[in-house]
């Protein structure tokens, strides 16, 4: 946005001031366009040059991404900061969203909830207990006949 030091609106002649203005203006919609077109492209924030993308590494690739339960709830596994770590972000309640640290071992990914050792595994929608899951055939489990989550 173009600004002008106010120190003296007397010192603008009167087409200058409207100048001055009508860019400022032009600059707040250029700002709501590119705004506009970042939403609708599905991109919310620029591109920062030289940002580290955190890539997937191939044995978390099965895991990564969103997985859906009943009624809007969900599980989200990424790659967390430190090496062999994965960052999970578990909406297991309708009230409580919750991130956790986990790791993958083997064919499970581990990690601790409210005191509690839980592992998550690949199964189908029939394994989670949940009627509107059942017919899915990629879930994951975390407690069988209880809770998971499917794509």
């Amino acid at each position: 946005m173009v600004s002008v030091a106010r120190s003296s609106s007397a010192s603008l002649s009167t087409p200058v001031r409207a100048s001055v203005r009508g860019l400022a203006r032009a600059g707040r919609f250029a700002a709501i366009a590119v705004a506009m077109v970042a939403l609708a492209l599905g991109t919310t924030a620029p591109a920062v040059a030289g940002a580290k993308k955190t890539a997937v590494p191939a044995s978390l690739k099965p895991w990564a991404g969103r997985w859906n339960g009943p009624e809007g709830l969900f599980l989200e596994i990424a790659p967390a900061s430190k090496p062999g770590t994965v960052r999970i972000v578990l909406k297991d309640t309708l009230d409580d969203q919750a991130t956790y640290v986990g790791r993958l071992d083997g064919d499970v990914i581990r990690f601790v909830r409210n005191g509690t050792a839980e592992a998550i595994r690949h199964g189908t929608g029939a394994e989670t207990g949940f009627k509107w899951l059942a017919g899915k055939k990629n879930c994951l489990i975390v407690v069988e006949d209880k809770e998971g989550y499917c794509r």
